[in-house]
Formats: structure tokens, sequence, C-alpha cells
């Protein structure tokens, strides 16, 4: 809002001599209006700033006057100019300016391959790959039977592939121990369940015995000792008991030690037994 103005007439001279072909002499005044306090320069000589507006940016404060900054800008030709504090903002230095701020990232795994190891694609395009070389996380694979120069992968995308030896060998079973075969070559067998008898063991080949039967035509069979048993001979069917055995050795050489006797001893000999054996 425009403040009125008051006018104030001064007339030079005396009323009887002013000349009324002149106009008077009249000075204007303004009546002070009612400002606010202004507020204090916040910059300082020296201090980066840059305009509010975004035309301008890189500038120094070379001057400060009231309320006004006198600003130099880097690479804009000519002489520094005086802005109001208002149009004006601080800037960031550079180091400020460019430094990012700072990123909370996990921590990077170790790279788990090693230079010709094979491996193979997670996902399983690919196979039967070497590592041929290893920067960070990257790891460089040539494939068998692929053209081209080798490839470079992060880390995360490849596996491990185990070598053809490790691939096919089965895992170890946990067997019993293998039982020794208890038969011998020419040795009568019968089979255990009964159905035949009288067999001779004609080879032996591990658990497996191959048996030739009595009476039996077609060649030998093959059976798991399990199912055999050792047949006894008729000589050790008929053999009499050893008790029997040493009584009938004894009367063997009686006879004999009689046979070799004269007369007399004869009669002697015969007569004690007769005697002792009442």
């Amino acid at each position: 809002m425009q403040v009125p103005q008051c006018i104030v007439f001064r007339a030079t001279g005396n009323a009887e001599m002013i000349d009324k072909a002149l106009p008077p002499n009249i000075e204007c005044y303004d009546i002070p209006e009612t400002k606010p306090n202004a507020e204090p320069n916040p910059f300082e000589t020296g201090e980066s700033v840059r305009l509010r507006d975004g035309t301008a940016a890189n500038g120094t404060v070379c001057g400060i006057l009231g309320s006004e900054v006198r600003v130099v800008w880097e690479g804009v030709p000519g002489d520094p100019q005086w802005y109001h504090q208002d149009y004006l903002l601080k800037e960031k230095r550079t180091a400020e300016r460019r430094a990012p701020p700072r990123e909370e990232k996990p921590d990077t795994k170790l790279n788990p391959f090693k230079i010709g190891e094979p491996v193979r694609l997670r996902d399983g395009t690919f196979t039967n790959g070497i590592a041929c070389g290893i920067l960070g996380s990257e790891v460089r694979v040539a494939w068998d039977n692929v053209p081209g120069d080798p490839q470079w992968y992060h880390q995360d995308y490849l596996l491990e592939e185990k070598r053809p030896a490790e691939r096919r060998a089965p895992p170890r079973q946990e067997k019993p121990d293998t039982k020794p075969n208890p038969f011998k070559i020419g040795e009568p067998v019968r089979l255990r369940d009964g159905t035949f008898t009288n067999g001779t063991v004609r080879g032996i080949l591990g658990s497996e015995v191959r048996v030739a039967w009595d009476n039996v035509p077609g060649d030998p069979q093959w059976y798991h000792q399990d199912f055999i048993l050792t047949e006894k001979r008729p000589a050790e069917l008929g053999r009499t008991p050893v008790e029997n055995q040493v009584e009938n050795d004894i009367v063997d050489q009686a006879f004999r030690l009689v046979a070799a006797m004269d007369d007399d001893q004869r009669r002697r000999f015969i007569a004690r037994m007769q005697e002792t054996y009442k």
C-alpha cells in the first residue's frame, strides 16, 4: 500500500516579490514507512553460494553490505554482482557435494571357486566348464565343446561340478562279511532241502559251488554254498566204533602170538587164558 505523501509548500523570498508568471518552488518529502526489522545477513566473505532459483551456482561471496551480498561466479566473465540475501543460498563445498551417502551393503561373499576347477551353470544350461580366471566375485569359464572365448559369470550363477570319477563312484554299502566257502572239489554233497543227494563238487567260485549229481543227466549246476550240505561217504556210514576196533586189534595180535608159539608154549597159554576167563 502506498503511503500518502504530504506536500509542503515553501516559498522563496517575500510574497510581494513573487513573480506570478513563474511557478512556485515546491519540494516533496515522503513520510517514513513502518518496516520490519531487517534480518541479519547470514553469509560471510569467502563462503560458497548459489542463487535460490538455480540459475547460477558455484559462487563466492566477495563483499557484504547490509542485506546485500556481492558474489563472483566461477566461469562467468565480468565484475561481481550485488544480490539481496534472500535470493541466495549457501552452497555445499565440492567435497561435501560429491561424497555419496554411505550405503549399508552386505558383506561380499568370498569367491569359492579356484582356477582349474570344474564348474557348471546353476540353471543347467551349460556343464563341463573349467574356471580359467577369477576377479573378485566374477569367474571366467571355458566350456567344453563350446566355440569362442571364455565368458565371465558372477559366482552366484555357478556351481562346482563333480569330476567323472566322483560322479560315477557308487556309495559304499555296508555288507556283511562273506563266509568262506566250506566245500572242496571232489567232496560228496547233497542239497539241504533233500531234493538231490549223491553229488560231487566239481568247481568252486566265491560262494558258488558247482555240483555233478549221480545218475542225473546234463552238465553240473551251480548252487550257492548255503543250499549245500556235506554228505557222509559210505565207508564212514559203515565204520565200526573206535572201541570195537581196538578189541579187534587186540584179538588179532593174540592170534599172531599163538601162531608163533611151539606146542608147549601154546598149551600153557591156553591154560592161562582158560583160568583167567572162568
